[in-house]
Formats: structure tokens, sequence, C-alpha cells
């Protein structure tokens, strides 16, 4: 049994890696705010602890006497770049150098970052953690210096890197429109030729950041962590019209247009903001529409597989039937 830190842990990812976690018997304590959501955590034998990564003060009480730290605490949409640079990477210096501080106790500090750190995939390839990273969007520019943190802290911590790709599955409210779209019949599909991706069940992402975060054979090593097999979107929005129990009709933007429905959504989202109607934005964030207009996301987990015993159990057919019966027992669809 481990003594581990977890923070975000009361998100859609973290929750389902505390579960894990908690399921293989490691003492498991949470870093949250004392304003944090910890519906996803109720019932769990865990131990809170109360802070925040933007927060330098708040750590040092949280890491003390912890072995591994699992740094999932992130956004995924802002306002702008700055802030997302604020959370995701800033927070992630905050967090090495506390740990630092604390090296001989520490086992391991893994990074939870994205496959949006290293960009997408051109003409198609399947890129591995070797390949040169080319982030397209200010939430993936902020996960990649979140990288180059970490990586400046490897003479000091064992530090791991993970790259999760779409994930999706129960509690996720970033994809419950794709499942409430195809109840109205209707499916969005961005660009007119087949685009591709690597979309990844919650539980699978879970069991395969604790095993990086756990080996002691993974310190300096960066893995995608994903399913092995890649779909076209109009495969994803197929599966997910099955598992809701309908058929849909298709209709297909083009990825500039889609990029302009972004601006032009966050151009409203920011004067209700203005206006004191709004305080997060919106889903449709400019940073999230530069990434959906790209083409492919596809990369390969090999590395995962081979070094880790990362074996990704669900496919996408029961993983999307599994979602939309989760949505439903919780009166989301």
């Amino acid at each position: 049994m481990a003594r581990v830190l977890v923070t975000g842990g009361n998100g859609f990812v973290g929750s389902h890696l505390v579960e894990h976690l908690v399921s293989l018997g490691h003492e498991v304590t949470c870093l949250v705010r004392k304003t944090s959501d910890l519906r996803w955590l109720k019932g769990l034998p865990i131990r809170l602890a109360y802070g925040e990564a933007r927060d330098p003060s708040s750590l040092p009480a949280a890491i003390e006497g912890q072995e591994y730290i699992f740094h999932a605490a992130g956004v995924t949409r802002a306002w702008d770049e700055r802030a997302y640079i604020e959370t995701n990477a800033i927070g992630t210096l905050n967090m090495l150098r506390a740990c630092a501080a604390r090296k001989n106790s520490i086992r391991k500090f893994l990074l939870v970052s994205s496959q949006a750190a290293a960009g997408p995939s051109p003409n198609g390839v399947m890129i591995t953690e070797d390949m040169p990273s080319c982030p397209v969007s200010a939430y993936g520019r902020s996960k990649l210096l979140a990288e180059k943190f970490a990586h400046k802290f490897e003479d000091r911590l064992p530090v791991t890197i993970v790259r999760p790709t779409d994930v999706y599955g129960p509690r996720d409210r970033d994809g419950l429109y794709f499942f409430q779209d195809a109840r109205r019949h209707v499916a969005t599909i961005v660009g007119f030729r087949p685009a591709k991706l690597v979309a990844t069940y919650a539980a699978d992402v879970a069991a395969g950041i604790a095993l990086a975060g756990l080996s002691d054979k993974s310190a300096g090593r960066t893995y995608f962590i994903c399913s092995d097999k890649v779909h076209t979107w109009d495969e994803v929005t197929d599966a997910i019209a099955e598992a809701v129990g309908t058929r849909v009709i298709k209709l297909r933007l083009h990825g500039k247009t889609v990029k302009m429905l972004g601006r032009w959504i966050m151009a409203v989202a920011s004067v209700q903001r203005a206006l004191g109607l709004r305080e997060r934005p919106p889903m449709l964030t400019v940073s999230r529409t530069t990434e959906v207009a790209e083409r492919y996301w596809t990369c390969s987990c090999e590395r995962a597989k081979r070094e880790l015993g990362f074996a990704p159990k669900v496919g996408l057919k029961e993983g999307a039937r599994m979602t939309a019966d989760w949505y439903r027992a919780h009166g989301w669809l």
C-alpha cells in the first residue's frame, strides 16, 4: 500500500483515477479547494487536503508524507491563453517545486498532460512520444509548457508524463452533448473528408495513468495513454447513435466554419461575463474549435503496452453504451 496524493481528483478523469487507486488498496489523499464539488468522491475511503496548485503556500502540508504524486489538476477551457498557462503550466511548476523540496520522500511525480501537447497527426501518421510536439491550441501549448517544466526537474525528482487522448465515459460533461444531439437525431461532424481520432474510455485511462505513476521503470518517460484502435468521426457518431437507440442525420461543417463559430461563441460569452451573467467559459472555446478543425488526432500506445503492460479493455461501442447507460441513470440524458 502506497501513500498517494492526487490533484484534480474531483474532476472527470481524476475521479476515475482516484477510484482505481483506491481499488488497488492505496492510501489516497486528494488535494481540493474548499469550494470544490466533491460529488464523485463521496463514499470513497480517502483523505482530503485543502489547497490548490496555483497557491504554493498550500502545497507543503498536502505533500508531506506522500510517496507518489499524481498531478491531474488543470483546466480544459479558459477565457484566454494566460488563464490556461496560469493553471496548467504554472500550477504544475508550483507542484514540482514543492515536491522537489521533499525529494527524498517522493518516489514518483506523474504529470497528466494531454495529446493536445503533442498536437495533431501529420497526414494521419500514428505519432509516437519521440516525435516533435506541435500543439495547435492555447490548451495544448499550456500542457506542453507544463511538460517542459517537468523535464527541468528530472535531476531532482523521478518524473513521468502521460498524454491521454480524447477521453469519454461516465461523468463526462464535455462529451454529453454528442449523446444529447444523437437523441435529437443529429450528429455534427467537422470536415467533408474522413477524419480520424483515438477515443479512450475513462476507466482505461485511469488504469494506464496508475500503471505509469506506480512503475519503478517509468521515470523520465512519456507515454500516450489511449485506446489501440483508430476510428473515424463517422464511426464515433454511429456508436453513440446505437448506444442512444436512434438514427442520426450527419451535418458536416467546414473547419473554417467551426473556428468562426468558436470565435463568435467566445465573443458573446465574454460580453455576458462583463455583464456578470456568466463565470465559466463556454464549452466550445476558440482553443477547442482550433483542435476539432484538425483532421487527424491519432497516436500509438505501443510504448505504454510494451513498458508498462498497459492493455486498454473497452472498445468504442461498449464504451459508448456504458456511457449512455450512466447518463440515463443519472438523469443527464
